[in-house]
């Protein structure tokens, strides 16, 4: 790589540099191993007080949460390493890659809200090497909100409350990276196409999903979608990407293998209500759509959510009847299945103290290779769960502050074993406002670690003893 410093004394005001890392990051071959347990930082703290739970039937009831599964708490300290040379703004985003070149070697990505993402490599084998070094850093003029990376590595993708997404070959590195997407408002989510390389696609505030020819930085999107509901713009809120390549295909849909689910902003805007809901307000609504290899994006579905609040993470999942599922600020979950609404739920994940009344927001969802998913959230806890069964498969012990983001690598078939690698933030989420920013355990310094999840915690819940 060129373009980047690596070294260099930080400015007068203490801030990142343009380009590169700041001073004081040692960049030596010396990495943290696994196995160790960084205090405040892994799981270790006392057991929380997550109920269990089989989940609700009635998907707004308050008694939707977990009951009859395993609720024995795990820690996160063993197997687990930390990432040196992390900013020192909150994290607002994570993004891992699979084992690349045909050795274990990763690239990690992490976006800051100081306008920052800062790029590791290493290998991660907790049976073998087990360092990993920060390799470059990229800069937009205003926070980043969203990366996504190749499967091969090489290139990152950015979104940014600058309202452009930009793209970076890592093998040709530039500080600036390329200008490819541009919004009139911030951009929440980038995607890179699964099945198209030259294609990104990115969801903004400006109430639109864009598609972007990556070969042609600056040129017009070749695909745009406007959202709206009952006649009134929507932002998005957040947006994935799922496979449908095994499911049948239902009359009308086209045959293409993947589909977008894009979660709405707020509540919708009509006239229909619900016992306890906000007045004259209606639930969020998340938009479908299936995704063509050049970019078609045709609406199939604008479908009621399971959750009373507002959406803060989707992630989608795949096989013989995928959908996605929801993280909310209210601490609970929704699970959606794209061909059979009926099965639609809802149930709490992220709650405290007695009777759970005490709500935190899930900050993250995200799929492991099992078709199990795991959710982190603004109270420092991560379960994993298997929505099939739905079931919890384990719940791990709290740290002292927020997990802003976490994500498992993308599945893929060629790397099922590997894809139990967890990545996590633990930073501030903004969820208490920006006074709590000042006082309390948000105030520390945020800190990324990766963990090696044991089978048993995300095998499905009916694959065998755990």
């Amino acid at each position: 790589m060129s373009g980047f410093n690596f070294g260099g004394a930080p400015p007068p005001d203490g801030t990142a540099p343009a380009t590169g890392f700041g001073g004081g990051f040692n960049f030596g071959p010396q990495g943290a191993a696994f196995g160790t347990n960084p205090a405040n930082g892994a799981f270790g703290a006392p057991a929380n007080g997550f109920g269990g739970g089989g989940f609700g039937q009635q998907q707004h009831s308050d008694d939707d949460e977990f009951t009859g599964v395993s609720n024995r708490s795990c820690k996160l300290g063993n197997h687990t390493l930390e990432v040196e040379g992390v900013q020192k703004t909150a994290i607002s985003c994570l993004s891992l890659t699979n084992p690349i070149d045909g050795d274990s070697r990763r690239i990690l990505a992490a976006g800051s809200w100081d306008g920052t993402v800062r790029l590791w490599s290493g290998r991660c084998d907790p049976f073998g090497d087990r360092t990993i070094i920060p390799k470059a850093q990229a800069k937009h003029p205003g926070p980043i909100l969203s990366t996504d990376l190749s499967l091969d590595g090489s290139t990152l993708y950015t979104g940014s409350v600058d309202n452009t997404a930009r793209v970076w070959q890592l093998d040709h590195f530039t500080p600036e990276g390329q200008l490819v997407g541009y919004h009139n408002a911030p951009v929440k989510s980038v995607k890179r196409h699964p099945a198209n390389p030259n294609l990104m696609i990115t969801g903004s505030w400006d109430h639109t999903v864009k598609v972007w020819d990556v070969r042609q930085p600056g040129s017009r999107a070749t695909t745009s979608v406007d959202l709206q509901h009952h006649g009134r713009p929507k932002r998005v809120a957040a947006m994935d990407i799922g496979d449908r390549s095994e499911a049948s295909r239902p009359f009308s849909w086209r045959g293409f293998g993947h589909f977008v689910v894009v979660a709405l902003s707020g509540r919708n805007d009509g006239t229909g209500g619900y016992s306890g809901g906000p007045p004259g307000g209606e639930l969020p609504q998340n938009q479908i759509y299936e995704l063509g290899p050049n970019g078609e994006m045709e609406l199939k579905e604008s479908r009621t959510t399971p959750l009373r609040h507002q959406t803060r993470t989707v992630a989608c999942f795949g096989g013989k009847n995928p959908g996605f599922t929801l993280g909310s600020i209210e601490g609970r979950c929704g699970v959606c299945y794209i061909h059979d609404s009926g099965k639609d739920f809802a149930f709490k994940a992220h709650r405290s103290g007695p009777s759970n009344r005490v709500i935190h927001p899930v900050n993250a969802v995200s799929y492991s290779a099992e078709e199990t998913f795991a959710t982190a959230g603004g109270d420092g806890g991560v379960s994993t769960w298997d929505h099939s069964d739905r079931k919890r498969l384990k719940n791990f012990d709290r740290i002292n502050g927020c997990i802003s983001a976490a994500t498992f690598a993308p599945r893929s078939a060629a790397h099922t074993e590997s894809n139990r690698l967890f990545a996590y933030a633990v930073s501030y989420d903004w969820s208490k406002g920006p006074a709590r920013a000042t006082r309390g355990p948000y105030t520390t310094p945020p800190r990324i670690f990766l963990h090696e999840m044991e089978e048993a915690n995300v095998r499905k819940y009916g694959s065998g003893a755990r």
